[in-house]
């Protein structure tokens, strides 16, 4: 509907003789319930009526008279016109008085659209009319303590309602505790609703949720250093839908923890549950106990707050770890009538055994670690069992027995060949080991052959000329081996020719060897060439012992053998076997006929081991050499990497104090050296009969402490502590005889009063204090020698503070005296006399 307001005014319509219906018919031309603005309020009151300056309204009763209105309601008239409208609205309300937040019910007597105004506090209607409603009635809700005017408008009539008197809210009344109840607010003893049930007034008057938790359920290894896993259901027992919320179990025990579950959401009540699981690491053995709680972090209110964790607490025991075992023999394999010796390490465990698959056993062994020696004559397994509460761990080791063992011989030839020099002598180079488990025992020698055909076909017929025996060493060692070198003249050739020569050691079967058919070496080449030449050769690289995680300096050196000189660059490199080479590491200018120079390159091996490793020269083929295949040492060299040695203990290296000659009471510092202590944050704990202070624990290495008197044993201890680390050490004992050299020769003790005259009965403040005090304290007395006071010993500095004393009740002239060693000082107080009339 459409709401206009007019303009005419009720005077008007009355003076132009426009009765009811017509007034009527120009209300409903306008559409709009209005209110009527009067000219102004003499206008108004002139025709008897009232005029509300906020809204220009003027609300006037009919007249019949000359050209007004009858006093009826249809305001006919005769005259000069008809009736101006019906009587004004008669508005009532249901309260006029009352408070901030309440509502106000309105009505209206006259029927049809109506327009209601509520004024604000301080009376003044707002532009537009703050509510509109087409009823007889209208409720208004007051926000705002004050005064209000309000008028109803329906038709042509307008009425003003009731004053309206609106203070602030009185405040809400003290909670109290339901019938039958005994507490006190706000929490009473149980619920009317809910027998039993603790919680506060307003959870008694409203449904809420209840949640709790089940018993917990394990699974898994109960063993420190496993995982466990934790379930149960969370209930709801309560009256209304619990929201979102978390649960944990709450493990209590050697090391306390929540392990937290994922969220639950809108869980039903009475009877709603959900299953909940989290799982723990635990790394302490012992006895523990565990619980679900529900709604862990408080998320929602509940009808009792209380119930929340499960009860009785489930108990269960972590035990320790499975213990762990190594076990290894050295030497192993042995010939039958030797012995090994078994090395063992348990950890974890309460109990070590070592058996054994047959023969006698070590049996039962100490827990940690140790060694056993065993002389098995037949191949035997020994078993080391590491046992602890939560079971056994065991490892195996064989010994093989075997008999005695053989040797096995071999030749071998270093390098890829050699060059000569057509007409020319050479010397090839032979190796003879020993590479079997066994020394040799008898002579036996050690021949070569010399080879013009590549093919080297089995009938030695082809072959070329046979050398004499090479004698071999008698007897040969277990991993022995022999250089040794036959010279070969080479034929007078015209042009570059290849030989081969092969190298075999007890070639005619007099050693008894564990292998027999690998005595020969290799076919090797010699290249004749019809002119001079250089020839790279590099020796083994050293040294052959280093450390791991250490850059080590490998030496080696480059020789020309050839007839000629060789001009560079002569670029070297060491190469490693797996790894791969290493890198060229420097040239060489230029390196005369048999001369030599050397070459070093810098390797650091990350860990421990055994490694090979060897030098090449004429890495980038730049010299042409009269042999090309021998540019690196052979055979490899062995590289032995050791560990890096451990580090130093932990230790306390040095504890020594300041000053040199401290006297008593006079600050001593003693400053604690460490070394060896891991990079981590370490604690000093001090002691020290005596001293004042007489221990410290913290963060410091330094102490400072004092002595009241003099002496010669004063001498605190340390103990530094980080992690697992931990060192102790008496300190430098110091001497307590010296005299501070801010102490004067002589003490001055003081002593005033804060009055000097007195009345009988009348008491006395005694301030008293010294300085140059070496030693010791200062005594205050009063009259007959009476001990009022004693001072504190001197500081550092040796002064005593100022203090002060009472002395009570004067009675008499009195005297008092603080004294320090021979220094005395005294105050005198008077009673004045009293007279009295007689």
């Amino acid at each position: 509907m459409v709401r206009m307001t007019t303009h005419f005014s009720p005077q008007l319509l009355c003076s132009l003789g426009i009765g009811i219906a017509t007034s009527f018919l120009i209300v409903g031309f306008f559409m709009s319930p209005f209110y009527a603005h009067a000219e102004n309020s003499d206008s108004c009151t002139s025709m008897g009526g009232t005029y509300f300056p906020d809204t220009g309204a003027c609300n006037v009763p009919c007249d019949n008279s000359g050209g007004g209105g009858g006093t009826d309601p249809s305001c006919s008239g005769g005259g000069g016109g008809g009736g101006y409208g019906p009587q004004p609205s008669n508005c009532t309300v249901d309260t006029t008085s009352t408070t901030v937040g309440s509502t106000v019910t309105y009505s209206n007597d006259v029927s049809g659209a109506t327009t209601w105004g509520v004024s604000d506090p301080d009376g003044t209607y707002p532009a537009t009319p703050t509510t509109y409603a087409d009823d007889q009635t209208f409720s208004h809700i007051y926000t705002t303590p004050g005064t209000y005017n309000s008028f109803a408008s329906t038709g042509a009539t307008m009425g003003t309602c009731p004053l309206v008197t609106v203070s602030a809210a009185p405040p809400p009344p003290p909670p109290v505790c339901p019938a039958g109840s005994t507490g006190s607010p706000p929490s009473c003893d149980f619920c009317p609703a809910d027998p039993g049930v603790q919680g506060d007034v307003a959870q008694c008057s409203i449904a809420q949720p209840d949640l709790t938790g089940g018993n917990p359920i394990l699974s898994g290894p109960q063993i420190a250093g496993q995982t466990v896993t934790f379930s149960g259901q969370v209930f709801n027992t309560g009256d209304a839908t619990a929201g979102t919320f978390s649960s944990y179990f709450n493990i209590v025990g050697p090391a306390n923890a929540l392990a937290w579950t994922g969220s639950v959401s809108n869980l039903p009540g009475p009877n709603g549950s959900a299953w909940v699981g989290s799982t723990h690491l635990f790394t302490t053995p012992g006895n523990y106990t565990v619980q679900l709680c529900a709604d862990g972090n408080s998320q929602v209110t509940e009808s009792n707050e209380g119930n929340n964790c499960s009860f009785p607490p489930v108990s269960f025991t972590i035990g320790p770890p499975l213990p762990t075992a190594s076990l290894t023999a050295n030497p192993n394999p042995i010939v039958s009538g030797n012995s090994s010796t078994l090395d063992y390490t348990c950890t974890n465990a309460t109990s070590a055994t070592i058996t054994a698959s047959t023969g006698a056993a070590p049996g039962a062994v100490s827990v940690q670690k140790g060694t056993a020696n065993v002389s098995p004559t037949v191949t035997t397994t020994y078993t080391l069992w590491c046992t602890n509460s939560t079971g056994s761990t065991s490892d195996p080791v064989t010994i093989s027995v075997g008999a005695a063992p053989k040797p096995d011989l071999g030749a071998t030839i270093s390098g890829s060949g050699v060059t000569v020099g057509s007409g020319q002598t050479v010397s090839l180079p032979i190796t003879v080991s020993n590479n079997g488990a066994g020394a040799s025992s008898g002579a036996f020698s050690t021949y070569y052959w010399v080879d013009t055909d590549s093919a080297h076909d089995a009938n030695p017929a082809t072959w070329g000329s046979q050398s004499a025996a090479i004698a071999g060493p008698n007897p040969m060692a277990v991993n022995q081996s022999q250089n040794a070198s036959a010279n070969w003249t080479a034929p007078s050739l015209g042009s570059a020719t290849t030989y081969y020569y092969q190298a075999c050691t007890d070639w005619l079967g007099q050693i008894d060897e564990s292998a027999e058919g690998n005595n020969c070496s290799g076919w090797q080449a010699v290249t004749i060439t019809p002119t001079a030449m250089p020839d790279l050769v590099v020796g083994a690289p050293s040294p052959t012992l280093v450390t791991a995680g250490v850059s080590t300096a490998f030496n080696g050196t480059v020789t020309n053998g050839g007839a000629s000189g060789a001009t560079g660059p002569i670029y070297s490199y060491i190469e490693i076997q797996g790894p791969g080479t290493f890198g060229a590491v420097g040239s060489i200018a230029s390196l005369a006929a048999n001369a030599s120079a050397a070459v070093v390159a810098n390797y650091g091996f990350a860990t421990a081991g055994s490694y090979l490793m060897r030098w090449c020269t004429d890495s980038t083929g730049a010299v042409n050499e009269s042999d090309e295949g021998n540019n690196c040492s052979f055979p490899w060299t062995t590289i032995t990497v050791t560990a890096p040695a451990p580090p130093p203990a932990a230790s306390v290296t040095s504890c020594t104090f300041s000053p040199s000659n401290p006297a008593p009471n006079q600050n001593v510092t003693w400053t604690a050296v460490t070394s060896g202590f891991a990079p981590a944050a370490t604690t000093y704990t001090w002691n020290v009969t005596g001293g004042s202070p007489a221990s410290q624990s913290g963060a410091s290495n330094s102490f400072t402490t004092k002595f009241p008197s003099a002496g010669s044993s004063y001498q605190p201890s340390v103990t530094a502590t980080n992690g697992s680390q931990s060192a102790s050490a008496n300190c430098s004992i110091a001497n307590v005889s010296g005299t501070p050299s801010s102490c004067s020769s002589a003490s001055t003790p003081t002593i005033t009063a804060s009055k000097t005259r007195v009345t009988v009965g009348d008491s006395v403040t005694l301030t008293y204090g010294a300085t140059g005090i070496q030693a010791g304290t200062c005594k205050v007395t009063g009259p007959g020698g009476t001990t009022l006071a004693t001072t504190a010993t001197a500081d550092s500095s040796c002064n005593i503070a100022n203090n002060s004393v009472s002395t009570g009740a004067i009675n008499a002239q009195s005297t008092y005296t603080i004294t320090c060693g021979a220094a005395k000082q005294t105050v005198i107080v008077n009673v004045i006399p009293v007279f009295k009339e007689f």
